[in-house]
C-alpha cells in the first residue's frame, strides 16, 4: 500500500478550480502491499471562505484568490519504528527504506518545499490507520505507546481506525490516544505490567473519526469517536482561510469487527456526510476524495 502526498491548490472565482499534484512519500514492501486486509479511508471535502478571516463568509464571484493547501496521509506504520526494508520504485532499487524517524524526516521535508514554493501555504498532516498493531516489540510491549509519541513528534493533526486499532479494543486505543494509561488486567508478565504502567503515554491530541461504525449495543458511533471534523486552515501570508472536512470510512470487508459492531456502506456514509457539511458552511466543498 502507498502513503499519499496530496498538494491541492483552490482557486476561487465564479467556479472553484482545483489542481492537484500527487506523488509518493512512502511504499511498503511488496510483500506487505499484497497481504493488507483492509483500507482507512479519509475523504477531506474543502470550500473556502475569503476576505474576513471568518470561515463562514462566502466568497464573491468576483474575488480571485489561491490558497495553497497540502494533505500529507500516512498509514500502516504497525508500531514500525525502526523497521527497515527493501522495495523497487521507477526501477530503482531502496535498501533499509522505513523508521518512523526516517518517514518524520520526509514530512518535514515535504512541507518545507511546498512552504517554499507557496509562502504563507499550509500542511495538515493525517493518518488513514493500522497504526499499531501486529507490532515489533519495541513498541508492543509498552502496548504501541511508543508508536503514538511519534505521531505526536510528527504532528499528525487527525485520525481515522484501521482493523488493527480493534485488536486491543478501540476503546482502549482511544484513551491511549489521549495519553491515557491501558489496562493490563489481560497481561500475566509482572514485568510487562509495570512497564506499562510507568510509561509516559502521550496526548497525541489527534482528532480521531469514524462515520461508518456502529457499536450494536448502543445503535450509535463508538464512545469518543467523531464521524467527521471541521479544521479551519489560514493562509499565513494573506490571512485568507479554508475549511477542510474530513470524514473517516472503514472498509467493511471485515467480518472480524462485525460482532460487535456494523459496518455501514461506504460510499452511503461519505454521501450522508457530505450533505453534512455541505450544509454546516456556507462556502460550498470544492472537492472531495478519499486517502
Amino acid at each position: 500500500m502507498y502513503n499519499l502526498l496530496l498538494n491541492a491548490k483552490i482557486t476561487t472565482k465564479a467556479f472553484s478550480k482545483i489542481h492537484l499534484n500527487w506523488g509518493i512519500v512512502m511504499k511498503k514492501s511488496t510483500k506487505q502491499m499484497i497481504k493488507w486486509a483492509s483500507i482507512a479511508v479519509l475523504t477531506a471535502i474543502l470550500g473556502v471562505g475569503i476576505g474576513t478571516g471568518h470561515s463562514d463568509v462566502q466568497a464573491s464571484k468576483t474575488t480571485s484568490s489561491k490558497i495553497p493547501v497540502q494533505l500529507l496521509a500516512i498509514n500502516d506504520i504497525h508500531g514500525g519504528l525502526q523497521t527497515t526494508g527493501k522495495f523497487v520504485m521507477d526501477q530503482t532499487t531502496v535498501n533499509n527504506a522505513g523508521g518512523l524517524a526516517r518517514l518524520g524526516g520526509y514530512l518535514d521535508q515535504s512541507q518545507q518545499q511546498f512552504a517554499q514554493k507557496n509562502p504563507g501555504g499550509v500542511t495538515v498532516r493525517l493518518q488513514s490507520g493500522d497504526m499499531v498493531g501486529a507490532s515489533p516489540a519495541n513498541s508492543a510491549l509498552l502496548d504501541d505507546g511508543p508508536t503514538l509519541a511519534a505521531l505526536k513528534a510528527m504532528k499528525i493533526q487527525v485520525g481515522v481506525l484501521g482493523n488493527h486499532e480493534f485488536d486491543h479494543g478501540i476503546d482502549q486505543y482511544l484513551a491511549e490516544t489521549q495519553g491515557k494509561t491501558p489496562s493490563t488486567a489481560n497481561l500475566k508478565n509482572q514485568l510487562q505490567v509495570q512497564a506499562i504502567n510507568d510509561y509516559p503515554f502521550a496526548n497525541t491530541k489527534m482528532k480521531m473519526l469514524i462515520a461508518n461504525v456502529i457499536d450494536k449495543a448502543t445503535n450509535k458511533i463508538p464512545t469518543g469517536y467523531r464521524p467527521y471534523t471541521i479544521q479551519k486552515v489560514v493562509d499565513k501570508k494573506t490571512k485568507q482561510s479554508v475549511r477542510v472536512g474530513y470524514i473517516g470510512i472503514l472498509n467493511t470487508n471485515l467480518p472480524g469487527i462485525a460482532k460487535n459492531y456494523k459496518l455501514l456502506d461506504e460510499a452511503t456514509t461519505i454521501a450522508k456526510y457530505d450533505r453534512v457539511l455541505r450544509a454546516k458552511r456556507a462556502s460550498k466543498p470544492s472537492l472531495s476524495w478519499g486517502i
